[in-house]
């Protein structure tokens, strides 16, 4: 619900993205020794505001362990995404991306406490 509620938002980003990969290895199987798979995280962020654009799980052979599926792995990509972007505020600038490139949103959720619930709260106001 709020990964489809921040899908339609307009972003305040600049024109260029700093794209990071993390190579990671992990066992095809949790019940047999049966090798491990490389896979990697690969996330796309403003420079200017540090908001993530995106985050993607990929992998470079058949996922048979990351709860069942590349759905479930993307998921909670999407998860750390949002976490990352609305939730915990960056060192630098002392707040949260989603305050810098989406200065209306940043006023909506201004006196909310919980941000998940407030997005939840939108999310559902808006979807509905």
């Amino acid at each position: 619900m709020i990964s489809k509620f921040i899908n339609r938002l307009k972003l305040q980003v600049g024109t260029e993205a700093q794209i990071d990969e993390v190579e990671f290895y992990r066992r095809k199987s949790d019940k047999s020794k049966m090798g491990t798979e490389k896979n990697f995280f690969i996330d796309s962020i403003c420079p200017e505001t540090k908001f993530m654009l995106s985050s993607e799980y990929a992998r470079t052979k058949i996922m048979r362990g990351f709860h069942g599926s590349i759905k479930s792995a993307n998921a909670i990509m999407k998860g750390w995404e949002i976490y990352y972007t609305f939730i915990i505020k960056h060192q630098h600038f002392k707040c949260c991306p989603y305050e810098l490139a989406i200065p209306e949103l940043a006023q909506q959720l201004k006196e909310v406490k919980n941000r998940w619930l407030g997005l939840i709260r939108l999310s559902k106001s808006i979807i509905n």
